[in-house]
């Protein structure tokens, strides 16, 4: 990082709430006559179809400000414990090298769906996560089922 990145007003960012309480439920913009735009239902835009199925576990995520700071959805969408005050089961991130790229295996536990990304660079990796995150441009695909 050449410079400190300005922090990224993120909605539903637990910075923005006090106390690290739960973020405020999303919803439609004022806007849109009360359509959301990736069809989650008023849920953050990494919530995959099929929601919130109240499965995850209560917990503080854990601390690292850095992170949090330059890859904002990411984080939430890795630590993320709850939506909207139900429980949520935390994503995963498998990182590997393959054919001469770094490789991310992203596992939406709640969603049962999986994402793969790729980039020359680790720091190349984790923006194309966090963006694909943020308009919802990754490529889910049904997960195994356990």
């Amino acid at each position: 990082m050449a410079g400190k990145k300005e922090r990224p007003e993120v909605a539903g960012d637990r910075n923005m709430v006090p106390n690290g309480a739960d973020p405020p439920c999303w919803g439609p913009p004022e806007d849109s006559g009360g359509v959301v735009d990736s069809g989650s239902g008023g849920n953050p835009p990494w919530v995959i179809a099929g929601g919130v199925a109240g499965s995850g576990r209560s917990g503080l995520p854990p601390a690292d400000p850095a992170f949090r700071l330059d890859y904002p959805v990411f984080w939430e969408w890795l630590t993320a414990t709850s939506v909207c005050g139900r429980p949520r089961k935390t994503g995963t991130f498998l990182l590997f090298a393959e054919e001469g790229r770094l490789k991310a295996a992203l596992n939406d536990r709640e969603g049962l769906v999986v994402a793969f990304a790729s980039s020359d660079t680790f720091l190349g990796l984790l923006e194309t996560v966090n963006e694909g995150l943020q308009t919802g441009r990754l490529d889910w695909r049904p997960g195994k089922r356990r």
